[in-house]
């Protein structure tokens, strides 16, 4: 089984935040590598909680980032 997880960076805010609707994720953190760990250990827990899925999953990630430009 795949779920997309779509991770943004917020500039402004100095946040990384990941996202996935199927499995109805909403995390944030600081950092990067912390956040794909809890990504991890999330995504497995909320497929067998939300969906009754045990087994193998796969998560795709695609990364966006946002700036905030002043422009003079």
């Amino acid at each position: 089984m795949e779920f997309t997880v779509t991770i943004i960076w917020f500039d402004e805010e100095r946040l990384w935040c990941a996202r996935c609707e199927d499995l109805k994720i909403t995390l944030e953190y600081g950092s990067f590598d912390a956040l794909l760990e809890q990504t991890k250990a999330a995504a497995y827990d909320m497929a067998e909680l939300n969906l009754g899925y045990k087994g193998e999953i796969r998560l795709r990630y695609v990364i966006e980032r946002s700036d905030v430009l002043a422009v003079s």
